[in-house]
C-alpha cells in the first residue's frame, strides 16, 4: 500500500513552503528611496496595507520635494535647520499610519527609528517624520508645516534628550509653536477657519499651561499672546525654564521607554510657581 505522503512529497512541500515564506517576506514591504539636500525620503510600499493605493511613490516624492522647496524659498531660516540634520533627517511614507484604520485624521508622527536596518544601524540619531495615508488630503504648504512640526519641533526635543522627559502636552506645545511660526512665514491666512482652529487649539489646549506661566511669571512675554502675528522666537525663550519648574500631575510622569506613546495626552497642570 502506497503512502499518501512519501518522503519526496514531504520534502517538496517543505521547499514550497520555504519559498512561499521568502516570497511573502519580500512582498511584505518595498522601499523606494530619494535624497534631497541631505534629507532621506523613503516610500514604504505594503501590498497588505488597508489602502495600499492611497498614494504612489511618484506622488509622494513630488509632494515632499515641493514642500521642501516651499520652505527653502519662503522660510530659509527654518530650512537651514532641516539641512543641518544632513543625512539624519528622514521623511517616510507609511501606509499603515495612523494605525486606526477608521481614523479620519493623523497626518504625521515623529519616530526615532526608521524600522529599516540600513539606516538604523548607522551611528548617531535619526530624526524621522512619518507621513500616512491621508497625505493627499493636504496641500504641499500644509505638509511643509507638518515637516517643521516633526523634524524641527520633536526633532529638537530628541536632539536635546528631553523628548521622553516632557508631558505630551508640552511636547506638542513647543512643536506647534514652531509649526505656527512656519505657517506665518508661509503667509497662511490668519483669518481662515483652519488657522483660527489651529490657534485656538494651540492656546486653549496644548499651550494652555505654558500660556498661564508666561502671563503670571513673564508678563511682558505674556502680552505677546494677544498679538495677531504670534512672535514665536521670544515666546520660546522661557520654555526651558518653564519645564524646569513645572509640577507633575499624579500619574502623568514622563516615560523613558522609547516605545512610549507620547500622543496619550496628559491632563492639564496649572503652574503656580515662578
Amino acid at each position: 500500500m502506497k503512502r499518501p505522503f512519501g518522503k519526496r512529497t514531504v520534502i517538496g512541500t517543505a521547499v514550497l513552503l520555504i519559498c512561499s515564506l521568502f516570497w511573502s517576506s519580500a512582498a511584505a514591504a518595498r522601499v523606494v528611496e530619494n535624497v534631497h539636500d541631505g534629507v532621506i525620503i523613503l516610500f514604504i510600499q505594503k501590498p497588505d496595507a488597508d489602502d495600499p493605493g492611497a498614494i504612489t511613490s511618484r506622488q509622494f516624492f513630488a509632494k515632499i520635494l515641493e514642500s521642501l522647496e516651499i520652505l527653502r524659498r519662503e522660510a530659509p531660516d527654518i530650512y537651514r535647520k532641516i539641512k543641518a540634520l544632513h543625512g539624519r533627517a528622514v521623511i517616510k511614507y507609511d501606509p499603515d499610519h495612523p494605525k486606526d484604520k477608521f481614523a479620519e485624521v493623523g497626518l504625521a508622527k515623529f519616530e526615532t527609528r526608521t524600522g529599516i536596518k540600513k539606516y538604523d544601524s548607522l551611528p548617531g540619531k535619526r530624526y524621522v517624520a512619518v507621513l500616512g495615508r491621508f497625505l493627499n488630503k493636504y496641500s504641499a504648504r500644509e505638509v511643509a508645516g507638518t515637516i517643521v512640526h516633526e523634524l524641527i519641533g520633536h526633532g529638537r526635543q530628541y536632539r536635546e534628550n528631553r523628548l521622553y522627559d516632557m508631558r505630551a502636552l508640552d511636547r506638542e506645545c513647543e512643536a506647534r509653536l514652531l509649526e505656527i511660526d512656519a505657517f506665518q512665514k508661509l503667509e497662511f491666512d490668519k483669518f481662515s477657519e483652519q488657522m483660527i482652529s489651529f490657534r485656538k487649539l494651540l492656546e486653549n489646549k496644548y499651550c494652555y499651561d505654558y500660556k498661564q506661566y508666561t502671563l503670571k511669571c513673564q508678563p511682558e512675554l505674556g502680552k505677546l499672546w494677544k498679538l495677531r502675528h504670534l512672535p514665536v522666537a521670544p515666546l520660546l525663550k522661557v520654555f526651558k525654564p518653564y519645564l524646569m519648574i513645572e509640577p507633575w500631575a499624579a500619574g502623568s510622569r514622563p516615560s523613558s521607554d522609547p516605545d512610549y506613546d507620547y500622543y496619550d495626552y496628559d491632563f492639564y497642570v496649572t503652574v503656580h510657581r515662578c
